[in-house]
């Protein structure tokens, strides 16, 4: 699954499928069954090149990954070397950025 755990949502936020897997995997543990969750989505830097792939492009900074959530939005276009910027509409605030190691080329307030 994607490996985000929290979707915002405008009265408050949903689980995730990483949640929801990681939960299984405990369950699975607990009795006794070893399996390793494979995780296919950002942060990852394969989804943003099968992404670039498909549109025949190569990674650049001249392409930004834009998203709301600095663990998986801004570190995945980071770690695919591609630019980024976050929006400070969801997860992330101006508070979280201040004190987050994983920081974007750009910070939006808003996209409209």
């Amino acid at each position: 699954p994607n490996p985000d755990i929290l979707n915002p949502l405008p009265n408050g936020v949903s689980i995730c499928a990483n949640a929801q897997a990681e939960f299984v995997i405990q369950l699975l543990k607990a009795a006794g069954i070893e399996k390793k969750q494979i995780n296919f989505g950002k942060p990852n830097k394969e989804i943003y090149q099968a992404a670039l792939r498909s549109l025949n492009m190569p990674a650049s900074k001249k392409i930004v990954g834009v998203g709301d959530l600095l663990t998986s939005d801004i570190a995945g276009a980071n770690n695919a070397g591609l630019s980024s910027a976050v929006v400070l509409t969801g997860l992330t605030t101006e508070e979280t950025l201040k004190t987050s190691s994983i920081q974007p080329h750009y910070v939006c307030s808003r996209l409209s």
